[in-house]
Parts: C-alpha cells; structure tokens; sequence
C-alpha cells in the first residue's frame, strides 16, 4: 500500500475511533475540518505520496490525536498530516531550539520570506499560512 492508502486507512480508523468511544478525539477532528473549511480554499493542493518521498521517504506514520506524523530519515523534518486532509511541514532542530514550532514550504524550504521585485521582505501572517498549509488531494485528483 502506497502513503495515500495508509494515510486513508488510518485517517479512517482515527474517526471510528472517535466516533466510538472518544469525545476529546471527535471534538479535535470536528475544529480540524472546521479550520480546513474556514481557510482551505487559500491551500495548494498536493500529492501526499509525492510529498513524503521528497521529504520522508520510507516514513512510517505514527498517530497522535488528529495527526500522522512522518519523520525523515534523521528525524530532522517531520511531515504532519491531519485526518481532516491537510499537511504541514515541520523544521524539528528549529523548533527545538525556539518557542515557536517552525514550519516550512513544500519543499522543505524555510518560509518566512518571499521575494518580490527582486526584493525579499518578510511574510504576513496570511501568506505564510498559505505557504505552510497543504490540502490532500483525493485519487485521481488532477487539480
């Protein structure tokens, strides 16, 4: 099976799961897809399978609460998967070594700045959501 088909698999497990027996996981799923639908229209679809073999390749996930988390193979950047169909990328040394968790572009690049012009300045807040954010795309998907 292919990282789209486990992911599938365990995202589906996780909302049985919640649906079941646990209230704390449903509620955390239902704010997940309250924020996919609140802000995913700004997300750049992407190939799950595409993206764990550039970043992580051979990962196997490991679930905590709404997410699937994929380390490389020095466990220097994580790919964070939600259930509800999106991803972030982690810098785990940078967010060791800060207060903040820092999160990186698609391609594991540091995201904070964007040139413009010819001139780098710094993200808004805005667009480097939009720049750390992915939707899944579904089978088949070619958008």
């Amino acid at each position: 099976m292919d990282a789209k088909g486990t992911y599938s698999k365990l995202a589906r497990e996780r909302h049985t799961e919640a649906e079941s027996h646990d209230d704390n996981l449903l509620r955390a799923i239902g704010r997940a897809h309250e924020r996919v639908e609140r802000h995913g229209s700004n997300w750049e679809w992407v190939d799950l399978n595409e993206v764990l073999n550039e970043l992580a390749p051979g990962a196997s996930p490991i679930a905590e609460g709404t997410k699937l988390k994929y380390y490389n193979h020095d466990r220097t950047i994580c790919v964070i998967v939600d259930v509800s169909g999106y991803l972030r990328i982690m810098d785990v040394a940078a967010s060791q070594s800060s207060r903040r968790t820092q999160y990186l572009d698609i391609h594991g690049k540091d995201a904070h700045n964007i040139t413009v012009n010819g001139k780098q300045r710094g993200r808004t807040k805005d667009e480097f959501q939009r720049a750390t954010h992915y939707r899944i795309k579904k089978r088949g998907m070619t958008q």
